[in-house]
């Protein structure tokens, strides 16, 4: 009996035992899988992360280039304009100094040549401050122009859109050509103002009188920029250079409307493509 019962008891260990291994066993497994499904779920998690920092980089990267770009596009223009303002200042001295030549001039002289020589000095130096004002009005339009490319450069910032590089070159254009005129009218207003304080010359036989002006000596004085200014853009564009640009800077001094520019340029747009398929 004491072998029997030892034996049974045997049984119920073993038997308690194995139960106790199969349910550490089913406790192992299933925390085998938790740990799988909760390390895919990291995995995913990581390459999602991985991805948006390499979009955001790339975002960033692209946002900064532009808007290097249109820091350079700024900073070329407004030298531009600054050098532009300095020619007129420097104009603006000569054109003075010119004035107090003539006035010198003028009461210093004696007889009826030395006179009327000052008084067409006077009539040029009038002539010509009269051309400065307008060329600071139309300077004045310039710089409203660059104001208008710093505000869609910083819009730009914002947007991720880009100016126009047709406006820049016609802005750079524009700036270029008026520049071209404050140098001439500099030249004639350093030719007078060598000529004035010298002595008459002899009265010449009086020419039989004209209304037309003398083209070679007035031209400086008489041509408003913007009437030259077209006149050069339009030569140019009879040639055919750069035919796009130079309509887009010809709507812009005449001030079309923008549904007008917009046809224009779609007009031009279409021209040039028939050109390039043209055999």
């Amino acid at each position: 009996d004491a072998v029997d019962r030892f034996q049974e008891a045997e049984s119920r260990a073993r038997a308690a035992h194995r139960l106790e291994t199969d349910e550490l066993l089913q406790g192992l497994e299933a925390r085998e899988l938790a740990e799988g499904r909760l390390r895919r779920q990291l995995e995913a998690a990581e390459a999602e992360r991985d991805a948006a920092l390499a979009e955001l980089s790339a975002s960033q990267s692209t946002s900064v280039e532009e808007v290097e770009r249109l820091r350079a596009e700024l900073a070329e223009a407004e030298a531009g304009r600054l050098a532009a303002e300095s020619t007129v200042g420097e104009l603006r001295s000569q054109l003075e100094a010119a004035a107090a030549s003539t006035g010198t001039a003028a009461s210093g002289a004696k007889t009826g040549e030395g006179k009327v020589l000052a008084e067409s000095g006077k009539d040029a130096i009038k002539s010509a401050l009269s051309t400065e004002n307008n060329g600071s009005h139309w300077l004045h339009g310039l710089a409203g122009q660059v104001d208008e490319l710093r505000t869609a450069a910083v819009d730009g910032r914002h947007t991720g859109d880009s100016v126009s590089a047709e406006d820049y070159e016609a802005v750079k254009m524009y700036a270029a050509d008026l520049q071209k005129q404050l140098m001439s009218v500099s030249s004639e207003l350093s030719e007078l103002r060598t000529r004035g304080p010298q002595p008459p010359p002899p009265q010449p036989p009086a020419p039989v009188a004209s209304s037309r002006p003398d083209r070679h000596h007035t031209r400086a004085f008489t041509d408003i920029p913007e009437v030259e200014y077209l006149r050069n853009v339009l030569y140019k564009y009879m040639l055919g250079e750069k035919t796009q640009t130079l309509a887009r800077v010809i709507c812009t001094v005449l001030k079309f409307t923008d549904y007008q520019i917009q046809q224009i340029m779609d007009h031009e747009g279409k021209r040039a493509a028939n050109w390039l398929v043209t055999p």
